[in-house]
């Protein structure tokens, strides 16, 4: 079935709410609910004099103020306990109670502390606009993964890249929801704000009305503030949606992304050693005196059962864990491809390739990134987004963005784990050519070590931690 057009169902919604208010009149009585037409008649009657503006202008002010400063706190507060455990340990149940009490509770206590010529709705507003964005910038910062962390870690270590690729479309969701319900419920805060507390603005004029039972004059105001809410509401949606957009795909020819900065060289073929290296968490050991070569061009697959700590390992040679003890020498620009893709949703797959040559400043990157996803099998496939794909299509993907690294050494952790047999045997003999032609060593975690059997590999079993 066809989607209504935008303004159809704006016009349906505005027909349906006008249908509930005259059953209203009808089954009340037009004292309480005056006639549709009185009202609309009030109401063009108060748009025609300039106080009335003055007073909506005086209430979207104090909204806008109190919303900017509880959007500017709240969003790195949010940050702040979405990383830090000890910072959510803190502050999350004031921010949860913040939350739960009603503005009703605050207003008197403003009103004592700031007096009664309009900054205690802008302070109202604030109130409860803050936790709002808080929680929501909480969670949004809590469900950035650690793979996710790990690839910007190897591919894109740099603040701005990790701010502008990682954080900010991770948080864009929480943004886009707490700049539209921040302005339409600080709206509604800042009126309630000046029924209580204000000489002034919006809210007092309806409270005015209100008190006199002028019930014509109220509910042409109660209109004009729907008006208002709907038209905040429809216009920070579509801000909300340029300003933090959930898609960017990549512009062809645009280079300026990469920079003047001249191009990190191609290195040769690295090799990894660790020597009687220990690590564990807190009081569990599972990596004790491992000492463990890969020379270069080497392919070494890692065998041990699950939980023995191969990951750690590989952890460890990526240089993203630091050992209690022992030595490790690393690849100098290693890549890796995880059991998770740690493919980034906003981009496409051209985009998701060239993350690397934002960081090393990779001349003719667009150009490369395309020979390499050809060379992939991803060829036509550049301007698809990572939900768009197969299993094996996204795999594929994440190799071409391994590459763009221009590596000296790969680790494979458990990469291909979730697809069948066939996919995994394919894209096994695509690794193994891409290893061969650039003469690159390799750490392989697999669930699956048979399949392994007859390549150009060395089996090494993992000591034992309590061994």
């Amino acid at each position: 079935m066809k989607p209504l057009p935008g303004w159809l169902t704006i016009l349906l919604g505005l027909g349906a709410g006008a249908l509930l208010y005259t059953v209203g009149s009808l089954t009340f009585s037009p004292d309480i609910f005056p006639w549709l037409t009185d009202v609309l008649s009030r109401l063009g009657q108060a748009l025609a004099q300039a106080e009335t503006w003055n007073e909506l202008l005086l209430t979207l002010v104090r909204t806008a103020a109190g919303f900017l400063l509880a959007f500017t706190l709240g969003v790195p507060l949010g940050l702040l306990l979405g990383r830090s455990p000890w910072a959510d340990g803190l502050l999350f149940l004031p921010v949860i109670l913040l939350q739960a009490c009603p503005p009703l509770f605050w207003v008197i206590p403003l009103i004592l502390m700031l007096g009664t010529d309009g900054q205690a709705p802008a302070a109202v507003v604030f109130l409860v606009v803050l936790p709002l964005v808080v929680l929501s910038v909480r969670e949004a910062r809590k469900a950035v993964t650690p793979t996710l962390q790990d690839v910007f870690r190897i591919y894109a270590p740099t603040r701005r890249l990790i701010g502008m690729e990682l954080l900010l479309p991770a948080l864009s969701p929480a943004l886009r929801s707490s700049l539209v319900l921040g302005l339409v419920l600080g709206l509604k805060s800042a009126v309630l704000g000046e029924w209580f507390g204000s000489h002034t603005g919006l809210g007092r004029a309806i409270y005015r009305f209100y008190g006199v039972f002028d019930m014509p004059g109220f509910f042409a105001l109660v209109f004009l503030f729907l008006a208002v809410a709907a038209v905040i509401g429809l216009g920070t949606e579509s801000l909300a949606r340029w300003l933090f957009p959930a898609r960017k795909p990549w512009i062809a020819g645009k280079t300026s992304r990469f920079g003047s900065r001249k191009a990190v060289p191609t290195l040769p073929a690295g090799r990894l050693n660790l020597d009687a290296v220990d690590f564990h968490w807190g009081s569990k050991p599972l990596l004790k005196q491992v000492t463990l070569t890969i020379a270069a061009g080497e392919v070494v697959v890692l065998v041990g059962p699950s939980g023995s700590g191969k990951t750690t390992l590989a952890r460890v040679a990526l240089g993203l864990l630091k050992p209690q003890h022992g030595r490790v020498e690393g690849p100098k620009r290693p890549a890796v491809l995880f059991q998770d893709d740690g493919l980034l949703s906003h981009r496409d797959v051209l985009g998701n390739t060239l993350l690397p040559a934002w960081h090393l400043g990779t001349p003719q990157a667009e150009q490369q990134a395309r020979d390499l996803l050809a060379q992939v099998g991803l060829q036509g496939e550049e301007a698809k987004f990572p939900e768009e794909l197969s299993g094996g299509m996204r795999k594929r993907a994440a190799l071409a963005r391994a590459l763009m690294q221009d590596p000296d050494f790969v680790v494979f952790d458990e990469p291909f784990q979730n697809l069948d047999e066939e996919s995994r045997n394919s894209l096994w003999d695509l690794t193994f050519r891409v290893l061969a032609d650039r003469g690159l060593g390799a750490l392989i975690i697999t669930h699956y070590p048979k399949e392994l059997d007859g390549r150009p590999v060395r089996f090494w079993s993992l000591p034992a931690a309590n061994g």
